[in-house]
């Protein structure tokens, strides 16, 4: 929020649904470099998958 002379302004969010953001995604990408092999990893707590 500012406030300007009095008048107080606020930032609107745009309104996303998840068919919106899912519609977005390419189901086809490949993975990016940096979760490359997240899915192949132990456990390192108590997660349980």
């Amino acid at each position: 929020m500012v406030r300007v002379d009095g008048v107080l302004l606020e930032a609107r969010r745009p309104a996303f649904s998840l068919d919106d953001l899912v519609a977005r995604c390419d189901s086809t990408a490949p993975e990016p470099a940096h979760m490359t092999g997240r899915s192949n990893t132990k456990p390192v707590g108590r997660e349980v998958w």
